[in-house]
């Protein structure tokens, strides 16, 4: 070799150790990488091992079978990700219901109109999903309005099997009842005889307004293949119910209507009583709407038909009842534009319909008396005084018993009282009718007794309901 003027000679075993190291370079530069994989394999820490064969996708670089995924029905579900009770057992439509709407002839000029436009449009609901029924026949519209108590069997449909074809009493064995009561044995023969391929037959009643989304959602989590029965707590037990196909099978597809009739009819009980009855003795499973199934009592969550509390704040609302025909607009106003994909809740009807006119103090939103509508709490001169009638835990006794005198006083005793969030003075002018009602609950539908009233709320506490 030449480097400038001089010559170099490189010893003999020098050129031998590069010509070596040239050939063994070019060996490992043509190897595979599942040959460089396997012949580093064993200087690897077993973790780092496992990461490479799992990054390593392509099948065809594996002399080895690839392991089969688990299927996801088969694989274990962590406990934070599994489904808690009460879960969907089938998807129920409005096309899977019978709605039936119950109306007096007596009010019918006044209830039903709101429900034409609102419960049964028909974006809402198909009419052919629809029955509509009173104590008397009517036409309103295209609406024909069924008498209930002369059309059980005589209206029913070709599809009847002909073990059902027998004879209905008259009207005059009824003893000539033209109205409501023991209205549910005629009415839920002629539902389910004409509409016999519904999956669930949901009953209410005109001043009830029937979140139609949410029931179904409940509905879906009930087989109808079974015998349930759906209806609101045992306090408030008027406004709707649901009776799923296989439980009117059960009861009135399997007796003569004279049996049924004596049954019904037997004991002192009212008409909803006699139908609870009835079930329970043919074996139906009962539930409450708000939760409750079989086996368990149908506990009231509220003391009224239909009220806002710290125990339903959180719970999904199926059902209004005792509402006026502005209630059941604006009800249904809000079910129409709720587009959030959590269920429509008790809450969502005071933040929405209700906050907004708590601001100040009303003079046309009693606490009225009554069976339905009758405040937790009633302080009047005759019962100031009266420990029966004072929450355990009210601040002050002689200003509660001051709570009947004024409006401001009224106001006071609520503040007294921790968990008390309305009120309601009544008798203003009328020193003989004077008297405090308070509650733990936010009434949205007021009934007035005649009398006038102030009413206001503790706004501060309601707002400190949390779900």
């Amino acid at each position: 070799m030449l480097i400038g003027n001089k010559r170099f000679h490189f010893p003999g075993a020098l050129l031998l150790v590069l010509t070596l190291f040239v050939f063994c370079h070019h060996a490992l530069s043509t190897s595979t990488p599942d040959e460089l994989n396997r012949a580093q394999f064993h200087s690897l820490p077993v973790a780092q091992s496992k990461r490479l064969q799992s990054t390593d996708s392509d099948p065809a670089k594996h002399a080895y079978p690839a392991v089969p995924a688990i299927p996801a029905a088969l694989r274990p579900t962590s406990p934070s990700r599994q489904k808690k009770p009460p879960y969907r057992v089938n998807t129920i439509d409005v096309g899977d219901i019978a709605l039936l709407l119950y109306t007096d002839a007596s009010v019918i000029a006044q209830r039903l109109p709101i429900h034409l436009v609102t419960s049964l449009l028909p974006e809402r609901i198909e009419a052919d999903n629809v029955l509509i029924y009173s104590n008397r026949p009517d036409t309103i519209g295209d609406w024909r309005i069924v008498d209930v108590f002369e059309n059980s069997t005589t209206t029913r449909t070709a599809t009847v099997p002909a073990r059902r074809k027998h004879k209905h009493p008259s009207q005059a064995s009824l003893s000539h009842v033209l109205n409501s009561d023991n209205k549910f044995l005629p009415l839920l023969q002629h539902a389910g005889w004409n509409k016999p391929h519904a999956k669930w037959y949901i009953y209410m009643e005109d001043d009830s307004y029937i979140f139609l989304t949410n029931l179904l959602h409940h509905l879906s989590t009930f087989s109808w293949e079974q015998p349930w029965y759906i209806a609101p707590p045992e306090m408030s037990r008027r406004g709707f119910f649901a009776l799923s196909r296989t439980a009117w099978e059960q009861v009135f597809g399997a007796e003569e209507t004279e049996v049924l009739q004596a049954r019904f009819a037997s004991g002192l009980l009212d008409d909803l009583r006699a139908l609870d009855r009835v079930l329970k003795e043919d074996g139906v499973m009962f539930s409450s709407s708000d939760g409750g199934r079989s086996g368990e009592p149908l506990q009231a969550q509220s003391h009224r038909a239909s009220a806002i509390n710290r125990e339903n704040w959180c719970a999904p609302v199926y059902s209004w009842h005792d509402a006026s025909s502005r209630d059941i607009s604006r009800l249904h106003g809000l079910e129409l534009n709720w587009h959030s994909k959590r269920t429509l809740q008790y809450r969502d009807i005071y933040t929405h319909l209700i906050a907004d006119e708590m601001s100040h103090g009303r003079m046309d939103w009693p606490l009225a008396a009554g069976n339905r509508h009758a405040a937790e709490y009633e302080i009047t001169a005759a019962t100031a005084d009266d420990p029966a009638g004072m929450p355990p835990d009210v601040g002050s006794t002689v200003a509660w018993q001051q709570g009947w005198q004024s409006a401001d006083a009224c106001e006071t005793a609520c503040a007294l009282w921790t968990a008390c969030v309305q009120w309601s003075f009544v008798g203003v002018g009328d020193e003989d009718r004077q008297r405090c009602r308070v509650d733990r609950e936010v009434v949205f539908t007021f009934v007035g007794d005649g009398l006038q009233s102030t009413s206001g709320w503790m706004a501060s506490r309601i707002d400190e309901w949390a779900c």
